[in-house]
């Protein structure tokens, strides 16, 4: 998730910035700098220039000039129209501008619009990479490099798995380095130090010369990737099976020779001082010192195979010399961009940056057949997005600047092309929902003020190979409507390849591994069954293959792989090691039920008389504060097991004014032995039901005060001045209250802003639309102890919640059931009038069962307000 980088709505993480004129006054942004550093004024931003270093500006002195790290599926919105309708991103184009050197490292001007795709990074593989081995599709987590390092007196060692603990980059000016994670922290031509260098240079590889304890500082000539260690993820005989993947994938450690690059992570985009080469030698017109267009020659990059082994001592050493010629370094403040005749001179300004500063700095030079190829450094991007909207509507080539990241979005958010299936909202008598009769269509259209869908209903297929047709078009409440997850713009997805053996097809990949030698994989590797989603015509999806070719398919012939980080798989991958030395015994879970913690063998394994003896007093104490003043007569009510004294079952009844309006919600509460140094346990009966951001469908609670989520100060548990009471309040007061949109993490600093406007109405539509199944899942299945007391709560209150879903329908918001003129201007959504006219029938049936007061007259009225 993009994090907003300050309170400003309009700055994001990554964006590239601009505090002044020309490329030298732009920069990425790394991260609101009071974070790290609470006494700067607040917006201040921390970018990262050109040579690496860090400059402090305030969002207010800085402007937005692209975005490139929107991707393909990613949802946003207008940056002009915070509050208006919302988009999927379905393409972009992205041009950098390099700053180029010469292999002496001087700098020798700027090329403009080369590709991405042209380029590699200093390591052809990085972090999060999606990569090819036969059959075998991964991602890669971790990357080793060793990296040969040049004296002054012309020596020269590899060190072998490098890293920045283990050599530093010299910084003559001090500042700090801030190198991604995705990227390699070396680069040829970097100058490289270790004070305490006898251990790292001593066991070094000595290619020229021998080690001398004199030697701490060196240039760094060659970075080679030597192991990468690649988390698998999908075949194209097993699909994602997570089982089938692990018994026949081949080693986690691969040479990268063994590997094809297919695409980067998502995640990846590319920051200003990022470094980079070309993957294939180019002709480009490159902006000489003088400002004018001229056509730099074809570079042959030619790798040499290199010798398995290698002898210190032979003539491959002696191309080593030492050199008196001056290539000066530094890292010094740009200067500001001078105009000549109108043109803006980027060359002699770019040598500036990067080799001012240090003209007494000999470097020694190689000979011309061993030159060092300095890297490239990315000075600008510029690019253009592809977006559909929801009303259906597609724009090309927008100016990513003027879109924004839009990943906060309600469950009830559908795009076109979408998948979706009716949220059924009847109850069958067992307390389930009935998903026989469900239906399935994807999303033409939806009306984000309305919260209305238009949808194209399939008929019932009787094989899914064959295409589905359009039974009917419809338009329905989106809070109906439960998104069916299908292929969708950017996901990567693999063509199942139907094989007699799937074992076969492993053993066949692993055989080759063995016969190839440590070069590049042939350019006839078979990369036609992993692609990207590039569009979704007609309920079929169209993909673009790794071999360039583009087919459309129907969405079961292929599988989405999921795209989770990679540092999220590289945990993953570091459990399994662990867990291998685990016993059985000491990995054994607790099997217990949170839906009847009444029954002894849901509770701790302890005696429990010793446990009944140790807190009974604490138990009556809370159960007794629970009838004070503080809490709201007849709104909480308790109960207790006289055999098991540690158990509490809770139900509280809706606050006015609060989309829980009279319903009812049960919660178990188990103190454990450590009580009241522990805070108790909380279960939530959510019938499976997302009705408010702390209360999760599993039951579980998120609240600072159960040790369920960070929290400092009187937000966390006291053993002493925390009780029962103060979770029970706690539960009833910050959880379900009248905007619960907002107790999101982070969610709160969206309050009074436009994009937190734009979600908390529909969200609390859909909470009390989700309390009202509560309270038919409540009937039909009540928690043991409270089946009288449910039915004479909704016999008083039934007539009640039938009279809000009323008023909801002639115009009130949800909160106010009661319409006034003012609150008519801003009504509650077509989508929830249409969701409450399909939930009412079951609602009045289900009061009448019962006998509520006051039901009879309310057919009659219903009718006369559905037709408003």
């Amino acid at each position: 998730m993009d994090v907003v980088a300050v309170a400003s709505p309009s700055i994001y993480l990554q964006d590239l910035v601009s505090f002044g004129r020309g490329i030298l006054r732009q920069g990425t942004v790394i991260q609101d700098a009071t974070v790290e550093n609470s006494s700067l004024p607040v917006d201040t931003l921390r970018i990262l220039l050109i040579d690496n270093s860090v400059v402090y500006k305030n969002a207010g002195d800085i402007r937005v000039l692209d975005r490139n790290h929107l991707h393909p599926g990613q949802v946003v919105g207008s940056a002009s129209d915070i509050a208006g309708q919302i988009g999927v991103v379905t393409g972009v184009t992205t041009h950098l501008v390099l700053a180029e050197r010469d292999n002496r490292g001087m700098a020798t001007g700027v090329t403009k619009g080369v590709c991405p795709s042209t380029l590699r990074r200093i390591s052809s593989l990085t972090l999060g990479d999606f990569v090819v081995s036969g059959p075998w599709l991964g991602r890669v987590v971790e990357v080793s490099v060793d990296v040969d390092v040049l004296f002054d007196d012309g020596a020269v060692c590899r060190v072998t798995n490098a890293d920045s603990k283990i050599l530093q980059e010299v910084d003559a000016t001090g500042s700090l380095r801030h190198k991604q994670k995705i990227n390699c922290y070396f680069y040829p031509g970097q100058i490289v130090q270790k004070e305490n260098s006898c251990s790292i240079f001593k066991a070094a590889r000595w290619l020229n010369g021998y080690w001398n304890p004199d030697r701490y500082r060196g240039t760094i000539i060659k970075v080679e990737m030597s192991g990468v260690l690649v988390y698998w993820i999908a075949s194209m005989h097993c699909g994602t099976d997570r089982e089938l993947v692990e018994a026949s994938a081949p080693p986690a450690y691969q040479h990268p020779d063994e590997l094809t690059f297919f695409c980067a992570a998502s995640s990846c985009s590319w920051w200003v001082s990022d470094q980079c080469f070309f993957r294939e030698p180019r002709s480009a017109k490159t902006d000489d010192d003088n400002g004018n267009v001229a056509i730099a020659h074809d570079q042959e990059v030619e790798e040499e195979e290199e010798e398995e082994n290698d002898d210190p001592c032979s003539e491959n050493n002696e191309d080593v010399i030492d050199s008196n010629q001056d290539a000066p370094i530094a890292h010094g403040v740009p200067p500001t961009p001078t105009k000549q005749n109108g043109v803006i001179f980027y060359g002699k300004q770019l040598r500036k940056v990067f080799f001012e500063g240090h003209r007494r700095e000999r470097r020694p030079q190689v000979r011309k057949h061993v030159e060092v190829e300095f890297p490239m450094s990315v000075a600008s991007t510029n690019t253009s997005i592809d977006v559909i909207w929801q009303d259906g509507t597609q724009q090309h080539g927008i100016p990513s600047a003027s879109l924004i990241p839009f990943d906060v979005i309600n469950e009830q958010e559908f795009f076109p092309g979408q998948h979706v299936v009716e949220n059924d909202t009847t109850v069958g008598t067992n307390g389930d929902n009935d998903c026989t009769t469900k239906r399935v269509g994807i999303v033409r259209s939806l009306n984000f003020k309305d919260q209305t869908v238009c949808v194209s209903w399939f008929k019932a297929g009787i094989c899914p190979d064959e295409p589905r047709e359009v039974e009917c078009i419809d338009t329905i409440s989106a809070y109906d409507l439960k998104l069916n997850y299908s292929p969708y713009y950017g996901d990567i997805v693999v063509r199942l390849v139907h094989s007699e053996s799937t074992n076969n097809g492993a053993s066949a990949a692993l055989d080759g591994k063995k016969k190839k030698k440590k070069k590049k994989i042939a350019a006839h590797v078979d990369l036609s069954w992993v692609g990207h989603v590039v569009n979704l015509p007609h309920g079929q999806v169209q993909v673009k293959w790794g071999d360039g070719s583009m087919s459309t398919v129907s969405p079961h012939e292929i599988v989405v792989v999921n795209e989770d980080h990679y540092m999220e798989l590289a945990t993953e991958m570091g459990d399994w090691v662990e867990a291998d030395g685990i016993d059985e015994e000491a990995t054994s879970t607790d099997n217990n039920d949170p839906h009847n913690p009444a029954k002894s063998s849901d509770v701790e394994n302890e005696d429990p008389a010793a446990t009944t003896t140790s807190i009974l007093g604490f138990v009556v104490r809370s159960l007794l504060q629970l009838t004070g003043d503080m809490v709201a007569r007849e709104t909480i009510y308790t109960r207790v097991f006289e055999d098991r004294m540690d158990l509490l079952r809770v139900v509280m009844v809706g606050a006015s004014g609060t989309p829980y309006h009279r319903g009812l919600f049960f919660f178990d509460l188990q103190l454990p032995s450590s009580y009241p140094a522990e805070p108790p346990q909380v279960y939530y009966h959510s019938y499976g039901l997302r009705l408010n951001p702390n209360l999760y469908e599993s039951g579980t609670v998120c609240l600072s005060l159960l040790n369920t989520f960070d929290g400092e100060g009187t937000e966390l548990w006291s053993s002493v001045t925390s009780s029962l009471l103060q979770v029970v309040v706690s539960i009833q007061g910050l959880v379900l209250n009248d905007q619960p949109y907002y107790n999101e993490a982070g969610y709160e600093t969206l309050l009074g802003k436009p994009e937190g406007r734009r979600n908390a109405l529909p969200y609390s539509e859909n909470a009390y639309l989700l309390s009202l199944r509560t309270i038919l899942h409540v009937l039909r299945r009540p928690p043991l102890g409270f089946e009288e007391f449910i039915k004479d709560h909704f016999r008083r209150q039934g007539r009640f919640v039938l009279t809000t879903c009323d008023a909801f329908l002639r115009g009130c918001i949800v909160g106010d059931s009661h319409a006034t003129e003012a609150i008519r201007e801003q009504p509650c959504s077509a989508g929830l009038k249409l969701a409450l006219t399909n939930i009412l029938p079951s609602l009045m049936a289900a009061f009448t069962e019962i006998g509520a007061e006051g039901c009879e007259e309310f057919p009659k009225s219903y009718d006369l307000n559905t037709t408003h």
